[in-house]
Protein backbone atom coordinates (compact mmCIF):
# COMPACT_ATOMS: atom_id res chain seq x y z
CA UNK A 1 0.00 0.00 0.00
CA UNK A 2 1.42 3.09 -0.90
CA UNK A 3 1.21 6.06 1.52
CA UNK A 4 -1.62 7.85 0.49
CA UNK A 5 -3.75 5.04 -0.15
CA UNK A 6 -5.45 6.01 3.40
CA UNK A 7 -6.46 9.80 3.21
CA UNK A 8 -9.47 9.14 1.48
CA UNK A 9 -10.21 6.73 4.20
CA UNK A 10 -8.91 9.15 7.39
CA UNK A 11 -10.86 12.22 5.34
CA UNK A 12 -14.03 10.32 5.17
CA UNK A 13 -13.81 8.80 8.86
CA UNK A 14 -12.92 11.83 10.17
CA UNK A 15 -15.83 13.72 8.71
CA UNK A 16 -18.00 10.63 9.78
CA UNK A 17 -16.73 10.92 13.30
CA UNK A 18 -17.52 14.58 13.08
CA UNK A 19 -20.92 14.02 12.03
CA UNK A 20 -21.02 11.32 15.19
CA UNK A 21 -20.31 13.73 17.48
CA UNK A 22 -22.29 16.37 16.61
CA UNK A 23 -25.32 14.61 16.63
CA UNK A 24 -24.36 13.59 20.16
CA UNK A 25 -23.98 17.10 20.64
CA UNK A 26 -27.50 17.96 19.54
CA UNK A 27 -28.59 15.37 21.53
CA UNK A 28 -27.22 16.38 24.45
CA UNK A 29 -28.41 20.22 24.15
CA UNK A 30 -31.83 19.07 23.58
CA UNK A 31 -32.00 17.10 26.68
CA UNK A 32 -30.89 20.19 28.63
CA UNK A 33 -33.25 21.96 26.81
CA UNK A 34 -36.26 20.04 27.33
CA UNK A 35 -35.27 20.17 31.25
CA UNK A 36 -35.35 23.38 30.95
CA UNK A 37 -38.71 23.51 29.03
CA UNK A 38 -40.28 21.10 31.44
CA UNK A 39 -39.34 23.38 34.40
CA UNK A 40 -40.69 26.43 32.81
CA UNK A 41 -37.78 28.02 31.73
CA UNK A 42 -38.47 28.43 28.25
CA UNK A 43 -41.24 30.47 26.68
CA UNK A 44 -43.23 28.06 23.80
CA UNK A 45 -41.80 30.35 21.01
CA UNK A 46 -38.60 29.44 22.00
CA UNK A 47 -39.53 25.98 22.45
CA UNK A 48 -40.97 25.80 18.84
CA UNK A 49 -37.91 27.42 17.20
CA UNK A 50 -35.00 25.22 19.49
CA UNK A 51 -37.34 22.15 18.20
CA UNK A 52 -36.94 23.49 14.55
CA UNK A 53 -33.73 24.15 14.46
CA UNK A 54 -32.80 20.64 16.11
CA UNK A 55 -34.91 18.69 13.65
CA UNK A 56 -32.95 20.93 10.71
CA UNK A 57 -29.63 19.51 11.96
CA UNK A 58 -30.67 16.00 12.20
CA UNK A 59 -32.30 15.82 9.29
CA UNK A 60 -28.78 17.02 7.85
CA UNK A 61 -26.70 14.62 9.67
CA UNK A 62 -29.23 12.13 8.17
CA UNK A 63 -28.10 13.18 4.96
CA UNK A 64 -24.38 13.46 5.71
CA UNK A 65 -23.98 10.00 7.45
CA UNK A 66 -24.88 7.81 4.74
CA UNK A 67 -23.35 9.97 1.87
CA UNK A 68 -20.16 9.61 4.00
CA UNK A 69 -20.73 6.03 4.63
CA UNK A 70 -20.86 5.10 0.52
CA UNK A 71 -18.11 7.16 -0.09
CA UNK A 72 -15.99 4.86 2.88
CA UNK A 73 -17.21 2.05 0.54
CA UNK A 74 -16.07 3.43 -2.66
CA UNK A 75 -12.50 3.98 -1.12
CA UNK A 76 -12.58 0.36 0.62
CA UNK A 77 -13.69 -1.06 -3.15
CA UNK A 78 -16.99 -2.59 -1.43
CA UNK A 79 -18.71 -0.12 -3.91
CA UNK A 80 -17.86 1.18 -7.51
CA UNK A 81 -17.34 5.01 -8.43
CA UNK A 82 -20.21 4.45 -11.11
CA UNK A 83 -22.67 3.00 -8.19
CA UNK A 84 -21.83 5.78 -5.99
CA UNK A 85 -22.23 8.34 -8.47
CA UNK A 86 -25.92 7.01 -9.11
CA UNK A 87 -29.02 9.01 -8.23
CA UNK A 88 -29.71 7.42 -5.37
CA UNK A 89 -26.62 7.85 -3.82
CA UNK A 90 -25.90 11.31 -4.50
CA UNK A 91 -25.78 14.19 -1.64
CA UNK A 92 -29.22 15.91 -1.41
CA UNK A 93 -27.37 19.10 -1.93
CA UNK A 94 -27.14 22.65 -0.31
CA UNK A 95 -29.73 23.84 2.07
CA UNK A 96 -30.65 27.44 2.45
CA UNK A 97 -27.84 29.32 5.46
CA UNK A 98 -29.45 29.19 9.17
CA UNK A 99 -28.03 32.26 9.80
CA UNK A 100 -30.17 34.45 7.41
CA UNK A 101 -33.18 32.36 8.79
CA UNK A 102 -32.23 33.68 12.76
CA UNK A 103 -32.98 36.75 13.64
CA UNK A 104 -30.45 38.32 15.78
CA UNK A 105 -32.36 38.75 18.79
CA UNK A 106 -33.36 35.24 18.23
CA UNK A 107 -34.29 33.69 20.97
CA UNK A 108 -32.00 30.75 20.47
CA UNK A 109 -28.57 30.16 23.07
CA UNK A 110 -24.74 31.13 21.69
CA UNK A 111 -24.61 27.09 22.45
CA UNK A 112 -27.47 26.28 19.79
CA UNK A 113 -26.03 29.08 17.41
CA UNK A 114 -22.71 27.66 17.59
CA UNK A 115 -23.96 23.80 17.09
CA UNK A 116 -25.92 25.20 13.99
CA UNK A 117 -23.23 26.80 12.67
CA UNK A 118 -20.83 23.27 12.70
CA UNK A 119 -24.04 21.72 11.49
CA UNK A 120 -24.05 23.72 8.27
CA UNK A 121 -20.17 24.28 7.74
CA UNK A 122 -19.91 19.83 7.81
CA UNK A 123 -23.00 20.14 5.02
CA UNK A 124 -21.24 22.67 3.10
CA UNK A 125 -18.19 20.61 3.28
CA UNK A 126 -19.73 17.01 2.28
CA UNK A 127 -22.19 19.40 -0.77
CA UNK A 128 -18.75 20.39 -2.42
CA UNK A 129 -17.05 16.76 -1.79
CA UNK A 130 -19.93 14.78 -3.64
CA UNK A 131 -19.73 17.72 -6.54
CA UNK A 132 -15.85 16.89 -6.59
CA UNK A 133 -17.26 13.12 -7.00
CA UNK A 134 -19.76 13.49 -9.46
CA UNK A 135 -17.34 15.85 -12.04
CA UNK A 136 -15.23 12.87 -11.67
CA UNK A 137 -12.64 14.89 -10.30
CA UNK A 138 -10.11 14.12 -7.39
CA UNK A 139 -11.10 13.83 -4.03
CA UNK A 140 -8.93 15.10 -1.35
CA UNK A 141 -5.97 12.78 -0.50
CA UNK A 142 -7.42 10.65 -3.80
CA UNK A 143 -4.74 9.25 -5.82
CA UNK A 144 -5.44 9.61 -9.62
CA UNK A 145 -5.77 6.30 -11.59
CA UNK A 146 -2.13 5.99 -13.93
CA UNK A 147 -1.98 8.16 -17.03
CA UNK A 148 -5.17 10.21 -15.85
CA UNK A 149 -3.49 13.42 -16.40
CA UNK A 150 -6.36 16.13 -15.20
Amino acid sequence: MEANDNPPQVLFGDLYDEALNLLVEIRDHMAERRSMANDGHLEPEARLLISGEAFRMTAQLGDVMPWLLVRKAVHAGEVSQPDAASPLNRFPGASASREDRIPSGSLLSQDLRRLVKRCDDLYARVTRLDELAADGRQMPGQKRPSGDSR
